[in-house]
């Protein structure tokens, strides 16, 4: 029970944290074709493709505290 209760929202919480702070410091990137030098070259997403895949990300995550905030008001 201390798993459930615990330990794995610690767990997703800490790893969702290292990912976003990974994503701010380093960025996103992608491997573009580049047909001139014969390579593929890494290229940033465009900010609107990121602001997409955080919303995706928080859509996803903030239904969990949601329904436990209505459970608790009735």
């Amino acid at each position: 029970m201390i798993c459930w209760k615990y330990l794995s929202p610690l767990a997703m919480l800490t790893i969702l944290t290292a990912s976003l702070i990974d994503l701010a410091v380093r960025g996103s990137s992608y491997p573009a074709w580049d047909s001139l030098k014969g390579t593929t070259e890494p290229l940033e997403w465009p900010h609107w493709c990121i602001a997409v895949a955080i919303f995706i990300i928080f859509s996803a995550i903030l239904w969990i505290p949601g329904v436990a905030i209505l459970r608790l008001l009735g």
